[in-house]
């Protein structure tokens, strides 16, 4: 019998805990999305709206508020993730969730093949941070051969030499390879470790920057990159190996450990480098539960503002004085622009979306 009670006991004590770090989970949560900054209801003007509060959204927002001058609204359809979305291990559970837009791919031809109607799912995240605080937290870098293709399909101004003081930015430091000589690594990718005060000399190609040295980084990083460690798992770092032979065989190939935007073990996106420290600015003004349904230009020439629906669904146009920027993802973007009546004249004209419809019905225009 009295094992049974310590049974029992220990039981309790277990979900008492077990309660405890929820509780105190959702108390943390609570804490760090209260913030001053959000508000329910916009001014009628801004200088710069911002349409869209994920990962481009959360740095234009901190950038531009940081000169006192510029008013700034962030417009962001949903609201603040729950701490769930801060454990890397639960990034499965938040797809399909109110947090997901959950769209889905158009029946495939040649791929999904062991899915229903060979459809397959979007993750989209729907919050503030968007889908950085949704993904799988991989960063995931290109060489600098696919900006010089970047550049020749018309991206001008994009390319490795333009970015290099964004990246050292970004990242919090400033290497003096990165500083002094533009191309003086091999590839974007060395040129990003670099930058993040890493070093690598396993590849044999590599050989040749061995100076790569561990950099003190001048101001407190923004992003947190950092390698995944493959540690002590034998195919991880056969993995390595057969990646550095090939490097040898082929010139222009780089290879290493993926990384990732994992920092002190949860989960760190542009949210918390850009906006977080930035909320509570009195120019910075965040909108949660809005949805920006079209831009609004005079007679299609010059953008006047957006025009908001928020949950409960009552409209209003708020006016920019500067510019309106979308930063809405890869689906929502284009949808705005075409509900706005810009896009592919016979596209619009088949969803009987006018090209003047976004003048109309607007006081003033």
């Amino acid at each position: 019998m009295p094992y049974l009670l310590q049974k029992q006991a220990l039981y309790i004590m277990m979900l008492a805990l077990m309660g405890g770090v929820i509780l105190g989970l959702v108390a943390w949560s609570s804490w760090t999305s209260a913030h001053h900054g959000i508000i329910k209801t916009p001014e009628a003007h801004y200088d710069y709206i911002i349409v869209g509060g994920g990962t481009a959204g959360c740095v234009l927002a901190a950038r531009l508020s940081a000169n006192p001058r510029h008013n700034v609204l962030l417009v962001e359809a949903g609201e603040h993730f729950s701490w769930l979305s801060s454990v890397p291990l639960a990034t499965p559970m938040l797809q399909g969730s109110a947090q997901d837009w959950a769209y889905r791919t158009k029946p495939q031809v040649h791929s999904s093949w062991g899915l229903n109607n060979q459809s397959s799912a979007c993750p989209r995240g729907r919050g503030l941070g968007g889908s950085g605080k949704m993904n799988y937290m991989l960063h995931n870098i290109g060489s600098e051969e696919d900006f010089v293709r970047w550049e020749g399909s018309g991206a001008i101004g994009w390319g490795l030499r333009q970015l290099q003081p964004y990246i050292s930015k970004m990242l919090g430091t400033e290497h003096k390879c990165i500083k002094q000589k533009p191309y003086c690594l091999r590839s974007y990718q060395n040129l990003l470790m670099s930058a993040a005060g890493l070093y690598t000399t396993h590849s044999a190609h590599l050989k040749s920057h061995r100076s790569f040295v561990r950099v003190k980084a001048s101001v407190q990083p923004l992003m947190h990159i950092s390698h995944v460690d493959v540690g002590n798992s034998v195919l991880g770092k056969v993995f390595i190996e057969a990646g550095h032979e090939l490097a040898v065989t082929f010139k222009n190939l780089s290879f290493s450990t993926a990384h990732s935007t994992v920092f002190k073990g949860r989960r760190w996106s542009s949210l918390d480098g850009y906006l977080r420290p930035a909320l509570g600015r009195r120019n910075l003004h965040v909108l949660l539960k809005t949805q920006v349904t079209r831009v609004v230009t005079d007679n299609g020439r010059v953008v006047q503002g957006v025009e908001l629906r928020s949950s409960g669904d009552f409209t209003k146009f708020v006016r920019s004085r500067q510019e309106v920027m979308l930063s809405a993802g890869t689906i929502n973007t284009p949808h705005i622009l075409l509900q706005s009546g810009v896009g592919p004249r016979a596209h619009l004209q088949k969803h009987g979306v006018s090209l003047s419809a976004t003048a109309l019905s607007i006081p003033g225009l």
